[in-house]
């Protein structure tokens, strides 16, 4: 991994690229794999530094936000990533497009609620490597477990990941989840099916941006 500068994002479970209005097709999520174990160099994520952004789209409109990290690390080997694991806190839920406080705390509020994410029984999600694929000088193809309320798939998503000053950065493109395959089924169009056009869409665009030391 050649070391260069840190990549530059204008993008922003929302995004500046999410929130304008583009939408990801979703990505295919498979029955849970073997974690990767190998480990040589570990590094750990910085939750301070660290984020995942999100945007949830609906019939005229779309909300989008962040959620932060608790907890994670990465194992390196001559630079090449080839494990790692990390730790979401969904209490950490943030909406960043509704100005009105009031009607921002009823969405977030909403969002952590049994409806969605049920964060009071759920308070954590994660997301556990389970292979990694070098396509090109730093481009990544990331292949792993997200685990979110009770359901455990598979994932895979490509990322750039780069060195400077002794800090790593990992930066998702932006890709899309169905959110009821883990349970979060409020507002779907498999369960209203007569209320196609009053309803929110399955698909929830996500980019995670990490760093590791």
């Amino acid at each position: 991994m050649k070391q260069k500068p840190l990549f530059v994002l204008v993008a922003a479970l929302g995004l500046a690229a999410c929130g304008s209005g583009n939408k990801q097709k979703p990505i295919e999520a498979t029955d849970a794999k073997e974690v990767a174990t190998a480990t040589q160099q570990t590094l750990r994520i910085d939750p301070a530094t660290s984020v995942i952004n999100w945007a949830g789209h609906k019939v005229g409109g779309s909300h989008h936000g962040v959620l932060s990290l608790t907890s994670g690390n990465l194992s390196i080997d001559k630079d090449q990533l080839l494990s790692g694991t990390f730790i979401i806190d969904m209490n950490s839920i943030v909406d960043k497009d509704l100005t009105d406080g009031k009607l921002n705390d009823m969405l977030v509020n909403h969002l952590k609620s049994a409806d969605f994410f049920d964060v009071e029984k759920y308070p954590e999600a994660s997301f556990q490597i389970t292979s990694t694929t070098l396509l090109s000088d730093n481009y990544y193809q990331i292949e792993g477990n997200l685990k979110m309320k009770e359901e455990t798939k598979n994932i895979k998503f490509n990322a750039t990941i780069t060195l400077e000053n002794d800090i790593y950065t990992a930066v998702t493109d932006t890709f899309a989840i169905d959110r009821t395959q883990w349970g979060v089924n409020y507002g779907s169009k498999n369960i209203f099916k007569d209320l196609k056009d009053k309803i929110i869409e399955d698909n929830m665009d996500v980019q995670i941006v990490i760093t590791a030391k």
